[in-house]
């Protein structure tokens, strides 16, 4: 426990010492692997029944001792390639919206919030993951449901100012749509980059805690309305719950490489052929080098059995003990090194920080890579519909 205290007091140096962003995906990696770890600490005072697991203090050992390596390459990737610059909003420079597409993008925006809102309670989150609706429809629905969140945060880059009445009713588009399909793993990220943006164009001001407040009770709340009991009592539970059950693939993973019984790795394999076919629409994932070592080493038990991820599982399973260390190092001097830029707002650090950013340690890397490849579509989509009346008014007075 002590070095695991230890390791974030150093990320916490470095962090603050670089003046990095407080919703940095370095931050949110900490946050989140904090979570995780501490849920499994104290997870074994608690009577889970099938995390049976959490009773075993030598693994529950084992694993904050490799959670602390994690925070160890979090740190070191961020003193090493992370450098302060000053933060440049060049979508000032060139003007996107005029009033004529301004007035489209909004009305196209509030029509596909309405078919969301009518289709979400069938194909949505819940429907796939309670009720297992899965079909191409749902499949669709997912596409629809990221692009639409797209539009929010192109429209936020390229047009907000201040929170007018057409911004607030975007957002209260996004929460009304979140609400109905529990599409948790969307709205959040995309309120957390609109603060990110916030922080670094202004500096970080007590106002932005409302937003971040927000975030954080709307994703207790999604989570909340599908679970017993009273409300605040099931938000306060959905965060142990999240944390304990999440951690839980880690555990398994853990356990049977330290007691010899596993049969097979992926070799790094998950985080390079697996992006490809998880990218592929209406892909078998079942196929991928992950999923695979999963029925390999647990067809007799549940890998998670009430649901939940924790990247720690997947890297294990590429290299025993030492991958989560180097997992993070290389993720990690990735985002490093994507923060340094000047100007943040390009559709692929935007698509990026809304996919593995923020949900890298949350969900399959596979699965974190094809949300990318959706949103980076989905942003240069609409900004090519965008721009084209621009360019063509553009060409046009050229030539006179």
């Amino acid at each position: 426990m002590y070095i695991y205290n230890l390791s974030i007091l150093f990320v916490m140096i470095i962090l603050v010492r670089k003046r990095v962003n407080l919703l940095s995906p370095s931050y949110l990696l900490l946050a989140f692997n904090s979570l995780y770890t501490y849920s499994i600490y104290f997870g074994h005072n608690f009577n889970y029944g099938a995390l049976s697991l959490l009773d075993n203090l030598n693994l529950v050992n084992w694993h904050m001792n490799i959670s602390s390596s994690v925070n160890i390459a979090l740190g070191l990737s961020y003193l090493v390639f992370f450098k302060k610059l000053k933060y440049i909003n060049l979508s000032k420079k060139n003007k996107v919206f005029t009033s004529f597409n301004h007035i489209i993008y909004v009305l196209v925006y509030i029509l596909i919030g309405i078919a969301l809102s009518v289709f979400g309670n069938r194909y949505g989150w819940d429907a796939v993951s309670h009720y297992h609706m899965h079909s191409k429809l749902a499949s669709l629905y997912f596409y629809g449901r990221i692009m639409y969140a797209a539009m929010f945060i192109y429209y936020f880059v390229h047009k907000y100012k201040k929170l007018d009445i057409v911004f607030f009713i975007m957002i209260v588009l996004q929460i009304v749509v979140t609400m109905i399909d529990n599409g948790r793993t969307i709205i959040v990220p995309t309120l957390a980059l609109i603060m990110y943006f916030l922080i670094e164009k202004h500096g970080f001001k007590f106002k932005y805690l409302f937003f971040i407040l927000l975030s954080f009770l709307i994703m207790l709340i999604t989570r909340a309305l599908i679970m017993e009991g009273s409300l605040v009592t099931a938000m306060l539970s959905s965060i142990f719950i999240e944390g304990a059950f999440g951690s839980y693939s880690s555990l398994n993973v853990l356990n049977i490489i330290l007691n010899g019984t596993i049969k097979s790795y992926t070799y790094g394999l998950s985080y390079i052929i697996d992006p490809i076919i998880w990218s592929i629409p209406f892909s078998d994932t079942n196929l991928t080098f992950f999923k695979k070592f999963v029925s390999l080493n647990f067809s007799n038990i549940s890998f998670t059995p009430m649901g939940g991820f924790y990247f720690v599982a997947e890297a294990n399973a590429a290299i025993p003990i030492i991958g989560p260390f180097l997992i993070t190092l290389i993720i990690s001097s990735f985002f490093a090194i994507l923060e340094r830029k000047y100007n943040k707002e390009n559709l692929f650090f935007i698509a990026m920080y809304v996919s593995v950013g923020f949900l890298f340690t949350k969900i399959i890397f596979g699965n974190a890579i094809k949300i990318f490849v959706i949103y980076f579509a989905s942003l240069i989509v609409i900004n090519f519909f965008t721009t084209l009346r621009i360019k063509r008014e553009t060409r046009f007075y050229n030539n006179k």
